[in-house]
């Protein structure tokens, strides 16, 4: 997320034999996404991919959050890619080209505390399978991938029992839904199980989830008190 920390990143893989440069942006609106869009178009071109992984979680209950947060949140996970894709896409159609979007499970396992972060990201899913239609005349490949739970910066603060996802498990999920030009992947056999269940059987799923939620908050308070 820092400028150091991608030249850090960059360095690696031109050790590896690849070649790139470093764009510092903000994706935190929809003006400064559009003004990082144009400046890929002036510094490189048209790009191969886009993947558009950015994202922001409140990690709280709903009545517990500002209603800033709350927009800041739908700013970065649904609003900024949006128009970073619409500065982007009329130079990336005709070819076969690919835009994936990093979404969440949570799109349809209801994880405790990330209502509106879910509803964020789900905005975005419907929105890539809109896209998808409204494209599939064209030779431009549109994806999602929707990791669970990941051992990322954003989830340090999250107090649950499940094992984290490698970044690297995420990674692999967005360079295979490229590859073979999937519509989704949804990385972790539990993860497909998961969503499966609470798609199909929401009378099941939904209280478990939700007895998991009150294990998590007792947890935290326990915690807290310790």
């Amino acid at each position: 997320r820092t400028t150091s920390a991608l030249e850090t990143q960059l360095a690696a893989c031109e050790q590896r034999g690849a070649t790139g440069g470093v764009l510092a942006a903000d994706l935190s609106s929809a003006g400064k996404a559009s003004d990082a869009g144009q400046a890929i178009l002036d510094r490189i071109g048209v790009p191969d991919n886009l993947v558009c992984n950015a994202g922001v979680s409140n990690d709280a209950q709903f009545l517990d959050s500002e209603l800033a947060a709350i927009e800041y949140e739908l700013g970065v996970n649904y609003v900024a890619p949006l128009s970073l894709i619409r500065t982007l896409l009329p130079h990336m159609r005709g070819q076969p080209r690919s835009i994936v979007a990093v979404s969440s499970l949570t799109v349809h396992v209801p994880f405790p505390g990330n209502a509106t972060y879910a509803a964020s990201k789900a905005a975005m899913s419907c929105f890539m399978r809109s896209l998808r239609i409204e494209l599939r005349n064209d030779s431009l490949h549109v994806g999602v991938v929707l990791p669970g739970y990941t051992d990322t910066a954003m989830s340090d603060s999250v107090e649950t029992p499940l094992n984290a996802m490698a970044p690297s498990k995420v990674a692999e999920a967005v360079e295979l839904c490229i590859r073979e030009r999937r519509d989704c992947v949804i990385p972790g056999i539990a993860n497909r199980i998961a969503a499966r269940v609470c798609r199909s059987l929401p009378e099941l799923s939904d209280p478990l989830f939700a007895r998991l939620g009150e294990f998590m908050v007792s947890l935290s308070n326990r915690r807290s008190a310790g």
